[in-house]
């Protein structure tokens, strides 16, 4: 599998000019992203493409390629996955459906799943847009992606969810390690990539959407092995009777019953979650943010709505909120002022003294030397009023237990200042409710680590 995600040379079957093939997409994709190895184009009526000299097959390659990305159509790729294992070329990726998931096309995935097993082929698919290796700038994928480099893996069965998940990823700031497209997972299972991932050195997070597996007891061992070793999330889709046949017309599987794949992903220690978005927030959570010690959460804020929202999620997903000590709310109250008209407790609504970042600071760091286990701090972006980027940055140097930051705004105003922050290790979200969800799958996460369960649905 090591070879499998790093191969030293790639050869791309079935090359074609044009914009809209996947051919050239694929061959696009290695070549923009800085591909290190060696890219052989195969394509019998083409001399050159993209400045690279093609061949008219395998054979006349000047060596044996480590992955062969078969982009041919379904009944020809047959062909050609059979040439590799005469050569001896044991990777191999089958772009094209119209197998198992098309009445026609089984028998044709049967001879597949024969060839591999004759000559040991290790396959990605078919029916797959193909995986991205992102920090070894390895991209045999016929689709545009954007991704940043980072610590989560995510394994899909759908492309399209999968690219979904990848954006999201990609808005909330955090990088990926792999994107594998599953496909119909004729020879290689999601077992086999939770084993691989379990000891991928630049993997740290797993990330999962899954319709459906036929061989759910291994899918259950590797889910747990896994899980185990690093923190793992899953996104199953499948609550409806009617997305078994749509899942089935998309890869050949059907979704199968919900509420026993999720009583199997409690068991295994598999955290999940209720959609693509919700997935991306709690991956990056369980990414950036290390287990607390335990559920004793200070809110800090100078708006209390805001503060109320997080609040009444975090206590359904299990932290709790306690009173500050006594001691605690004079000191407050001498930095913002004893006349301030408000009530200082747990959450710390600081009210108008909070706008100013001088007053903010003292007071936040203040709540970080209090008996508490994690510190959620919000903020409201103002362009009136510096955030205080330099100083949250400072108490996360300082602070021996996780902190959250919620800054309120638009997305596209406060990029710079989410950047500065999350680079420091501080996750930011734009949103209470986020803030909430990502804290929620820590103490899940928390809790499964020790045995004990608490669903963050």
């Amino acid at each position: 599998m090591e070879r499998f995600f790093n191969p030293s040379s790639i050869a791309l079957v079935g090359v074609r000019e044009g914009q809209l093939s996947v051919g050239f997409a694929a061959l696009w994709n290695l070549i923009h992203h800085g591909y290190k190895g060696r890219v052989y184009p195969v394509n019998p009526r083409l001399k050159e493409l993209m400045g690279l000299p093609c061949y008219p097959n395998l054979q006349a390659l000047p060596e044996i390629p480590d992955l062969a990305m078969i982009l041919v159509g379904h009944e020809r790729a047959v062909e050609v996955l059979e040439n590799c294992g005469g050569l001896g070329i044991k990777n191999a990726i089958i772009v094209a459906g119209g197998y198992k998931e098309y009445q026609g096309g089984r028998e044709l995935e049967d001879r597949i799943r024969e060839i591999c097993r004759m000559y040991s082929i290790r396959l990605l698919g078919p029916n797959t847009l193909g995986f991205v290796n992102v920090k070894s700038n390895i991209w045999p994928l016929f689709w545009y992606m954007r991704a940043r480099p980072g610590s989560i893996a995510l394994v899909s069965q759908s492309g399209g969810v999968g690219l979904t998940i990848a954006y999201l990823l990609y808005e909330e700031g955090v990088g990926l390690s792999k994107w594998i497209g599953v496909g119909n997972r004729t020879v290689l299972e999601f077992a086999d990539y939770m084993e691989y991932l379990a000891t991928d050195d630049d993997t740290r997070t797993v990330g999962l959407f899954v319709e459906g597996t036929e061989d759910g007891r291994r899918f259950f061992q590797a889910a747990k092995y896994l899980a185990s070793v690093k923190p793992v999330a899953v996104y199953k889709v499948g609550e409806a009777q009617e997305v078994n046949k749509a899942a089935f017309t998309h890869t050949g599987t059907l979704a199968g019953s919900k509420p026993v794949y999720s009583g199997a992903f409690k068991q295994a220690g598999v955290l999940e979650a209720s959609s693509p978005r919700e997935l991306a927030i709690v991956l990056k959570a369980l990414d950036m943010l290390p287990l607390p010690q335990g559920n004793r959460l200070c809110i800090l804020t100078f708006t209390a709505g805001p503060s109320i929202v997080a609040m009444d999620k975090l206590l359904q997903y299990g932290w709790e909120v306690p009173p500050l000590r006594e001691e605690a709310r004079r000191q407050i109250y001498q930095i913002i002022g004893e006349k301030t008209p408000v009530d200082i407790d747990n959450p710390v609504d600081m009210t108008g003294p909070g706008f100013l970042p001088e007053n903010y600071y003292p007071v936040a760091r203040l709540l970080l030397r209090e008996p508490f286990d994690v510190a959620l701090f919000l903020w409201g972006y103002n362009r009136a009023i510096r955030v205080p980027v330099e100083e949250l940055i400072m108490m996360k140097r300082e602070a021996k237990r996780p902190i959250v930051v919620v800054l309120l705004g638009v997305r596209s105003e406060i990029a710079e200042e989410i950047e500065m922050l999350q680079s420091a290790g501080i996750p930011v979200f734009v949103t209470p409710e986020d803030g909430a969800l990502a804290l929620g799958a820590l103490l899940q996460r928390k809790r499964l680590v020790e045995g004990r369960d608490v669903s963050i649905g």
